[in-house]
C-alpha cells in the first residue's frame, strides 16, 4: 500500500472513530440519567396494595350498572353508592402504582439498551484501534525510509561536488591555493600606514622638481 492509500485509509478511520466517541458521550449522558431515574422510582416503591386496574374498573362500572339500572330501597342505593366510591378510592391508587411501574419498567428498559449499545460501539472502537495503529506503523516505517533516501541522496551529491574539478567548493580551494604570496613577494606586501605625512609629499615634489 502506498503512502497516499495509507493517509486515505487512516483518515477514513479517523472519522469513523470519532463518530464512535462522540456517540459513547452521548449513551454515556444517556445512562446516567437513567440511572438516576431508576434510583428515584426505586425510593418511591413500587410494591402493590391493590387489585389490578383493570379488575376494579370492571368492578366499579358493575356497580354503576346496578345503581342505573336496578330497583333498589334508598338504603340499598346508599350503600351501592358507598361502594362505588371505596372502589373509586381503590382505583385511583391502583392507577397510581401501575404507573409507576410501568415507568420503572421503561427506565430499565430505556438503561438496558442503553449498555447495550454502549458495549457495542465500545467493540466497534476496539477493532477500529488496532487497525489504525498497524496503518500508521506502516505509514511511519515509509516516511522513515523516505528520510533516510533523501539523506543518503543529499550526502551523496554533497560528496561529488567536493570531488568534481569544476565544482564550486572545488574552485574555492583552488583559488586558496592559487592567491597564497610566496616568500619573495611577500617582502613588498608589508602592512603600510594608511596616512601619508607632509614630509614625505614635499619629498616626492622634490624628486619631480630634479627629474
Amino acid at each position: 500500500m502506498e503512502k497516499k492509500e495509507l493517509e486515505e485509509a487512516i483518515g477514513g478511520l479517523e472519522a469513523q472513530k470519532n463518530k464512535l466517541i462522540e456517540r459513547i458521550r452521548q449513551l454515556n449522558g444517556t445512562v446516567r440519567f437513567k440511572q438516576r431515574q431508576a434510583t428515584q422510582l426505586e425510593q418511591v416503591g413500587v410494591e402493590r396494595t391493590q387489585p389490578s386496574a383493570g379488575r376494579l374498573r370492571a368492578q366499579l362500572e358493575k356497580i354503576e350498572f346496578g345503581i342505573a339500572t336496578a330497583a333498589y330501597t334508598p338504603k340499598m342505593e346508599k350503600e351501592m353508592i358507598k361502594a362505588s366510591r371505596e372502589v373509586e378510592g381503590k382505583l385511583r391508587v391502583a392507577e397510581s402504582e401501575e404507573r409507576v411501574a410501568r415507568k420503572k419498567k421503561y427506565v430499565q428498559d430505556d438503561l438496558r439498551f442503553a449498555l447495550e449499545q454502549q458495549a457495542q460501539v465500545e467493540k466497534q472502537l476496539a477493532e477500529i484501534r488496532p487497525k489504525l495503529g498497524t496503518l500508521y506503523d506502516r505509514l511511519f516505517e515509509i516516511k522513515r525510509k523516505g528520510d533516510g533516501q533523501a539523506a543518503a541522496g543529499k550526502k551523496s551529491r554533497h560528496g561529488r561536488l567536493n570531488a568534481e574539478p569544476g565544482s564550486q567548493q572545488g574552485g574555492m580551494h583552488r583559488q586558496k591555493r592559487q592567491f597564497r604570496p610566496d616568500n619573495e613577494m611577500q617582502q613588498y606586501m608589508q602592512p603600510h600606514d594608511r596616512f601619508v605625512t607632509i614630509d614625505e609629499i614635499c619629498i616626492v615634489k622634490k624628486k619631480a622638481g630634479q627629474a
